[in-house]
């Protein structure tokens, strides 16, 4: 052999991703690895006629003949890989691997040297863990004989390499980020929490509240579909997640993620936008701007996003996005308070939520969106039972109906108004046309998915009903009400796999949530035994007052099904000595009718729904649920609903 050789080849690269801080911490184990690692991918370069030239550190360089077996080579690698990334693999080996075709020169000591071996050990870093990347001369050769997507990246500009060279990512099986269509959606996106890097820790509310304003502000625009606030805010404070992951979990093609510092007038937000499938930076950009600008921020961010994902904004979108909801900082700032409250549900920050929204108001009487809030603040508060003046209902309806007037286009406004009439105000029509108009305004608002497919339950339209739940559960794919209903509507349907799938999503979620649903699944599968132990197992989980009012309710339920008639009345009575402020509105009648139900006792059932007031109506609630069947069949179901349904 001449002492230099100079010919075509193209060359792989490969690294293992993280080998260098692993080895700081454990220098035994990144050896063992790197052993393993070794031993794993080496008959691979045999397979594919590859020639290993050498290894540097953690790092192969390998010459092949053909851009082709160079590529498949890579490929059969990272699935190997894979497979031994099972989950319960402790440690795993994740490598990246960077391709390029050209010349490359050979001298006598057998190492290679030239412009290919430059710009493969410059692409191979823009892999992700456990990826692939190639040049464009590359693409070239293989684009119509390699069966995945190759995706480009952009031209890029490498290190010590004179003109910008566009690189591809391949996108392998287990690294796509598939939408419900089986495509790709770039346009899904998720905003993920905003960090607080304030110096006042009582200022992470604002933080918290600029993510839900950006989803609200971007879900107005029709050629996007954003993540709802309840399944993105799991991520808050869960450390460094893998935007793979995140968009595996959460079925999206770009992120959007950033901080906020508030400093008392001040604020500074920096924004990234990235790419789900190559996690590269679409944009970024940083406001260092007074408080007063918080809007103009937002609808920037939102127009930007818009224009960088290449959807045309309509005017009136553009026009709903521009428009600044309040001018006064303090009243924004206690209704930012009053919405991040109002996720929790439980009593006292629903308490502060009403009395932040008050506050909104007081400061500001033409803040929209707070009459809304507060709204939403005084129906969780009814429904959830914490608030049992009868009133209530009619005071939320008067703030949604002027929140809607203040507003017209605001969709949360109308949902809130559609949720109360049709819970407790009797105008199911009226509710209907709300909770269309919301969905209209903003069709990625999951919250006004889910509320009229609850309607639609209620009024026995069960296959519209779960048409939108499935919307539901697209703009909002980890929320516990939502996976709950979507799993009792597939039960009706008899599709139990698919209803125990949406439970399991639960259990990484919420684990009472999760063991409720549970209990339901194996009453209606008949495996009384099973639904005993969950029900154990949720009560566990459950504070005192819900365990009192599960434990009677879920055990009645669990006799009456196996025959221990004596047994299921003794839980009746003991429903009927609590006292009926502990309840939900009605749910003490729900019970009782459910366990008379299935006790055989039709005639008790009936005197029970009845007896509830028709505000909250009760025996409506029957319709969806796939144990009483025998309840729907009664000939006194129907002539009930239309006596509910004739006061509308």
């Amino acid at each position: 052999m001449p002492e230099t050789e100079r010919r075509l080849a193209a060359i792989m690269f490969t690294d293992i991703a993280g080998y260098t801080s692993l080895a700081q911490r454990n220098e035994a184990l990144a050896l063992e690895l790197l052993e393993e690692h070794r031993r794993l991918i080496r008959p691979f370069f045999r397979k594919h006629r590859g020639k290993e030239i050498k290894t540097i550190g953690d790092a192969f360089l390998v010459e092949f003949a053909s851009a082709l077996e160079a590529l498949r080579c890579a490929y059969e690698i990272q699935q190997s890989l894979h497979e031994r990334n099972n989950p319960n693999v402790r440690n795993r080996i994740d490598i990246k691997i960077g391709i390029h075709l050209g010349d490359i020169v050979h001298d006598d000591k057998r190492d290679v040297y030239g412009d290919a071996v430059n710009v493969a050990s410059r692409i191979e870093p823009l892999a992700e863990p456990g990826g692939i990347c190639i040049s464009e001369q590359v693409y070239v050769h293989v684009r119509n004989k390699f069966e995945f997507p190759l995706a480009s990246l952009g031209r890029r500009d490498l290190k010590n390499v004179e003109l910008p060279i566009e690189v591809f990512k391949v996108v392998l099986p287990w690294l796509m980020i598939m939408g419900r269509e089986g495509n790709l959606n770039k346009r899904r996106i998720a905003v993920l929490p905003f960090s607080s890097i304030s110096p006042d820790p009582n200022d992470e509310y604002f933080a918290d509240g600029m993510t839900e304003e950006l989803i609200s502000t971007m879900s107005k625009i029709s050629g996007l579909k954003v993540i709802a606030r309840t399944s993105v805010m799991g991520y808050k404070g869960a450390g460094l997640r893998k935007i793979n992951e995140v968009a595996r979990e959460l079925e999206v093609g770009t992120i959007l993620e950033g901080s906020v510092r508030k400093a008392g007038d001040r604020l500074r937000i920096t924004v990234q936008l990235i790419d789900c499938a190559s996690s590269d930076h679409i944009w970024s950009e940083s406001y260092n701007r007074e408080m007063k600008d918080v809007f103009a921020i937002q609808s920037d961010i939102s127009e930007t996003v818009a224009e960088a994902l290449k959807v045309k904004l309509l005017t009136q979108e553009k026009q709903r996005i521009e428009t600044e909801s309040t001018s006064n900082m303090e009243s924004y700032s206690a209704y930012l308070k009053g919405r991040t409250l109002l996720h929790s549900r439980t009593r006292k920050p629903l308490l502060d939520a009403r009395e932040q929204f008050e506050l909104a108001i007081n400061l500001d009487p033409s803040f929209a969106q707070a009459y809304a809030g507060l709204a939403d603040a005084l129906s969780l508060l009814f429904l959830s039972g914490f608030d049992n003046n009868r009133g209530t209902p009619d005071r939320a309806k008067a703030l949604a109906t002027k929140a809607i007037e203040l507003n017209p286009d605001l969709a949360e406004a109308h949902c809130s108004l559609g949720g109360i009439l049709d819970t407790t105000g009797r105008k199911f029509k009226q509710a209907e046309r709300e909770l269309r108009t919301a969905i209209a305004l903003n069709p990625s608002y999951a919250l006004a998915h889910h509320w009229y497919a609850i309607y639609l339950q209620e009024e026995g339209r069960l296959e519209e009903a779960m048409k939108e739940e499935i919307l539901a559960e697209e703009a909002d794919p980890l929320t516990v009400p939502v996976l709950g209903n979507i799993a009792t509507l597939l039960m009706y349907f008899g599709r139990m796999d698919e209803a125990f799938e949406r439970i399991e999503k639960l259990s990484k979620i919420d684990l009472r949530a999760h063991y409720f649903s549970l209990i339901y699944y194996y009453f209606v599968k008949g495996d009384y035994q099973r639904a005993l132990e969950y029900l154990e197992k949720a009560l566990q989980l459950s504070d005192p007052q819900l365990r009192a009012i599960s434990d009677y309710g879920n055990h009645g339920v669990y006799y009456a099904l196996i025959g221990q008639k004596d047994k299921a009345f003794e839980c009746i009575k003991q429903l009927e000595q609590l006292p009926d402020e502990l309840f939900p509105p009605n749910q003490k009648q729900l019970w009782i009718a459910e366990i008379y139900a299935l006790s055989g006792d039709m005639d008790s059932c009936f005197e029970r729904l009845e007896r509830a007031p028709h505000d909250y109506p009760t025996a409506i609630m029957l319709r969806g649920f796939p144990l009483f069947k025998k309840v729907r069949e009664d000939p006194r179901f129907d002539p009930l609903i239309t006596r509910i349904r004739a006061e509308d």
